[in-house]
């Protein structure tokens, strides 16, 4: 299932990329230069 995303950044101190998407749950995750998503 597609959601929206809301906001998208890159944390510079950790370069992670951080994201929150949904409709209508809050999706909050950030995913590390070598990919893991947490």
């Amino acid at each position: 299932m597609l959601q929206p995303v809301h906001i998208a950044c890159i944390d510079e101190r950790t370069n992670n990329l951080y994201v929150l998407a949904g409709n209508t749950e809050d999706l909050e995750f950030q995913i590390t230069p070598n990919g893991e998503v947490f």
